[in-house]
């Protein structure tokens, strides 16, 4: 090669550079920039601003309990309503000091005794097994409002929860109510919950957290994952929903915190808690980022959002066991998952995007362990490991 064509290959080089250049680094941005905006579809409410007319997410929130029975169905476990209260209530007060980092506290009322309805269970059409609409509910929660009416003040209470006999067969299923039409002698009761058979005989719930369920309703958390649900707690899930939201997971409460998207939704996770970079401006960049545990009641960083279009961001946070959360050692550690705020209850607004394929009661576990990917789109992430309590992770966008 001559002298001259070595000097014409140099020169070249420098006019042309080598496609192969290490990528830039994509820095953190605004956290208004990952607040994604809900869609346009009517009631659509997984993404920004909450939806209104909900239970406030900060201060105390003062609740009523009321124990009912039917001509059809006579409680008759009158001297145990205490400690049938206490079951709803113990650990659900837990529950929600913990998701909220301590920015909501309930506090409940109740009296130990049945109030009578004079209506029979069967008039409110709430028997799934009979394949009844429940065309009925509003009926049993104001006939509820009236039947305590003479002995509760409900101008005291921002929510209401109506709990059947013990010997109730008929009312199966227990939806939350936002909007109540429920009048008392003291004004409008504004919204509430009515059980079934599904919380009260725990055919497939524990009290508390069937409670803590149709509660996160009432905060105005939506059925995130895309599932088929009935009421009475029945679902067939998508291959993509997972163990890690009381929203889908009622049956034990063990994995059953709020997922952090909700949890930020809601203003329990702040924004100085939460990581935000922007996929949609289609450059090659890398960075690493850490966050730690949601679980733990500190400032740091618990939630990391990629966002990869106007209503779709990756979101990154990590799960352990804490507090009512009692789940096996190997699913500690991060989950990853797709939110579309575009998409309303049950049609998959949030989609994990682990590849493992380990299963509990056919609900995906998907928990990345050290040197495990993710690829969504232009979006690649890794898990490098663990630093004391916090883990770091590598991102990069092409």
């Amino acid at each position: 090669m001559t002298k001259r064509f070595i000097s014409l290959v140099l020169a070249l080089a420098f006019v042309f550079p080598v496609a192969a250049q290490a990528s830039s680094t994509i820095e953190p941005t605004s956290v208004e920039t990952c607040k994604l905006p809900n869609g346009n579809r009517e009631f659509a409410s997984f993404g920004f601003p909450r939806l209104p007319n909900r239970l406030p997410s900060s201060g105390v929130i003062n609740a009523a309990i009321i124990f009912v029975d039917f001509p059809d169905a006579v409680g008759t476990d009158s001297k145990s309503l205490k400690q049938v209260a206490n079951n709803y209530i113990n650990k659900f007060v837990q529950f929600y000091r913990a998701q909220s980092y301590g920015k909501v506290e309930f506090k409940f009322d109740f009296n130990p005794k049945y109030y009578r309805i004079s209506k029979k269970t069967t008039s409110y059409q709430m028997n799934l097994r009979k394949g009844q609409d429940g065309r009925g509910t509003f009926d049993y929660f104001r006939d509820a409002i009236s039947a305590a009416d003479s002995e509760y003040d409900f101008s005291n209470y921002q929510v209401v929860y109506v709990i059947p006999s013990n010997t109730n067969r008929e009312i199966t299923y227990g939806p939350a109510i936002p909007d109540s039409t429920a009048m008392s002698e003291d004004g409008p009761v504004p919204m509430g919950a009515v059980a079934g058979t599904d919380s009260r005989r725990r055919e497939n719930s524990l009290e508390w957290s069937w409670l803590a369920h149709e509660t996160g309703h009432l905060f105005g958390i939506e059925h995130p994952w895309r599932i088929t649900s009935d009421a009475q707690g029945r679902t067939s899930q998508r291959s993509e929903a997972a163990v890690w939201d009381l929203m889908v997971n009622i049956g034990d409460g063990s994995t059953g915190d709020f997922l952090a998207w909700s949890r930020f939704l809601l203003g329990w996770i702040v924004d100085d808690q939460v990581v935000c970079f922007d996929a949609t401006q289609k450059k090659q960049a890398t960075t690493e980022f850490v966050i730690t545990p949601a679980a733990l009641n500190d400032p740091r960083k618990k939630l990391a959002l990629i966002k990869t279009g106007e209503n779709t961001a990756i979101a990154v946070e990590v799960r352990v066991n804490s507090g009512l959360n009692k789940f096996p050692k190997s699913w500690e550690g991060p989950i990853v998952y797709l939110v579309d705020t575009t998409k309303v209850s049950n049609e998959g607004a949030t989609r994990l995007l682990s590849r493992d394929s380990r299963r509990s009661r056919d609900l995906l576990i998907g928990n990345l362990r050290r040197g495990q990917s993710v690829k969504h789109g232009d979006v690649s992430l890794v898990f490098k490991g663990k630093r004391g309590s916090e883990y770091v992770f590598s991102l990069r966008t092409n």
